[in-house]
């Protein structure tokens, strides 16, 4: 499970790739960004969220595009999405919930095997 780490990440393509080499399938929570104001928006979030913790900010969401390319780099396959609504009380889930927030199962490719290392 990676919840709310991609965005963190220098690399989220080898991440996935680091995941799907362990683990048959992928259970990822994060964030898409649709447009500037999505990503103001989050970059928002982020900050009031992580800042005080010494959190690396990188604001680096998907758009809807690049989620799509990142799993195909990845040599995964996303089996299913959902929104993630009611992680906010309103009026604050107007602002902060909704569309920016999305999980997805992913699973190797068909062919793809993991190689045990030890």
């Amino acid at each position: 499970m990676l919840i709310d780490v991609l965005h963190h990440t220098e690399d989220p393509v080898a991440l996935l790739r680091e995941c799907a080499r362990v683990a048959p399938v992928i259970i990822v929570k994060d964030h898409l960004a649709r447009n500037a104001m999505q990503r103001r928006t989050l970059a928002f979030m982020d900050w009031v969220g992580n800042r005080p913790h010494s959190v690396v900010l990188s604001y680096s969401y998907f758009s809807p595009m690049g989620w799509r390319d990142a799993v195909s780099a990845a040599g995964v396959h996303e089996v299913s999405q959902g929104r993630l609504d009611g992680l906010y009380p309103p009026p604050f889930s107007l602002l902060f919930g909704g569309v920016l927030h999305f999980v997805s199962r992913l699973e190797r490719q068909q062919g793809s095997k993991s190689t045990l290392v030890i």
